[in-house]
């Protein structure tokens, strides 16, 4: 029976590269084992963050939507050498090496499940920001049967842009 999951993306850098934004499982390195259990078939909503950790280099973000944005199936996972690296230097003088442990495939995006309603679906406070979230404060984190149906109830269509 397939798991739900709950993790966690920065929005997009301005320069128009994705970096470690694009949809899959993307963990720091030495914490693998947040998704020890994860296997093909399990479901994984993503939840973009308002912004990412200032960059060295002086690239931004986009500003991030605050809440869920993609459903999406796991379809194959590599912990071990992972599927991508990409290493971050901030200006606070630390830095991250991401690692993306699993590919997904999207099954619904153009939707969207807004933060309080994430939090809510999740009985946090809507003060939460999901800092340290998750297993081993990794932004990956297993959904309750319940928790997936709640948060299912509130990701919407997005409404139609207009000509």
């Amino acid at each position: 029976m397939a798991k739900h999951w709950l993790t966690m993306h920065w929005p997009h850098l301005k320069n128009g590269t994705r970096e470690h934004g694009d949809c899959g499982v993307w963990l720091q390195k030495g914490k693998e084992a947040a998704a020890e259990y994860l296997k093909p078939g399990d479901l994984v909503f993503v939840y973009e963050t308002k912004t990412g950790k200032p960059r060295k280099d002086g690239e931004e973000y986009h500003h991030g939507r605050q809440g869920i944005v993609a459903l999406a199936r796991i379809t194959h996972i590599d912990l071990k050498r992972g599927f991508g690296l990409s290493k971050e230097l901030y200006t606070d003088g630390s830095q991250t090496t991401w690692k993306k442990v699993a590919h997904t495939c999207a099954i619904r995006k153009r939707r969207f499940c807004h933060h309080d309603d994430v939090c809510q679906s999740l009985g946090y406070s809507t003060n939460y920001f999901f800092r340290g979230f998750g297993i081993e404060r990794s932004g990956l984190n297993k959904l309750t049967a319940s928790e997936f149906k709640q948060i299912s109830l509130h990701f919407k269509p997005l409404a139609a842009k207009g000509p």
